[in-house]
């Protein structure tokens, strides 16, 4: 991976995770064929790729379907509710070493009560959070390319850095 003018990253291994299909379909549009993208839907698969695949760029939904796995009895209540799992996406990232990360949130995440956990991480630079709700593209998806670009990360759009 390097960078371009004005901060852009070109040529990238990018993990992009979202539950909507119509999301990833946009990532894949947007990103390629300046990029090597992955796409996955599921928490559990992004574990599996973020453990075995080396990747320069990380970037999650926040608010994902909970999984069976890993449930104990009373975790099966939250069986395909939306959960902030994109959160632990992000520090799965981290932990495998994972340069830039982005959890790029299509609704305003702060209407949940996670939105304390994202905003007490600030002080590194590793993880970004960006709010496209703002700022989405005509079809209603997420602006994958302008997030992976920082263009979003500005407090006119919500966006801000961890």
């Amino acid at each position: 991976m390097r960078k371009a003018g004005k901060g852009e990253i070109t040529m990238a291994k990018i993990l992009v995770v979202d539950d909507n299909i119509e999301n990833l379909k946009a990532a894949i549009n947007q990103l390629e064929p300046e990029h090597e993208v992955t796409t996955c839907g599921t928490a559990s698969e992004a574990k599996e790729l973020i453990v075995s695949e080396k990747y320069d760029v990380v970037m999650t939904d926040v608010m994902m379907p909970g999984e069976r796995d890993g449930q104990g009895h009373k975790g099966q209540e939250h069986i395909g509710k939306l959960i902030p799992i994109g959160l632990v996406i992000a520090l799965l990232a981290l932990k495998h070493d994972v340069p830039n990360i982005y959890i790029v949130s299509d609704s305003n995440h702060h209407d949940h009560p996670i939105a304390w956990a994202m905003d007490s991480l600030n002080g590194g630079n590793r993880v970004k959070c960006l709010c496209g709700y703002e700022c989405p593209m005509k079809d209603k998806t997420k602006d994958w390319k302008r997030s992976l670009n920082g263009k979003i990360n500005d407090h006119k759009y919500g966006g801000f850095e961890i």
